[in-house]
């Protein structure tokens, strides 16, 4: 069998559709509310305060894109998992630091 190797590298904008599609892949059931209750739909349906509802800034194109310009601007770390030229992960690096003794620290989120 071969060997299965996943490439981790800095995200880019153009893979904002694809960070998209991985966030979104955990959901089973999309909802949005209309007079206070839950009514289940489709994520075409939802306006872009109704996905991000569902779990932040990743679950649309549009604020997935403006959360990764953000993190390479501000020189954070943005970052894909690979698997056969396809993005199957995402996590953000955070680098802060901290009063003290630990100064320099790494964060990870997502």
């Amino acid at each position: 069998m071969p060997e299965m190797s996943v490439e981790v590298r800095v995200a880019k904008l153009e893979d904002a559709e694809e960070i998209t599609q991985v966030h979104c892949s955990d959901i089973q059931k999309w909802y949005r509310k209309v007079d206070n209750e839950k009514i289940e739909t489709n994520y075409e349906d939802l306006d872009i305060v109704e996905r991000w509802s569902h779990g932040g800034p990743w679950m649309s194109i549009e604020t997935c894109s403006i959360q990764i310009n953000h993190l390479l601007v501000n020189d954070q770390f943005p970052l894909v998992a690979e698997l056969k030229g396809r993005i199957v992960g995402e996590l953000e690096l955070y680098i802060g630091k901290e009063k003290g003794f630990l100064g320099k620290c790494a964060y990870i989120d997502v």
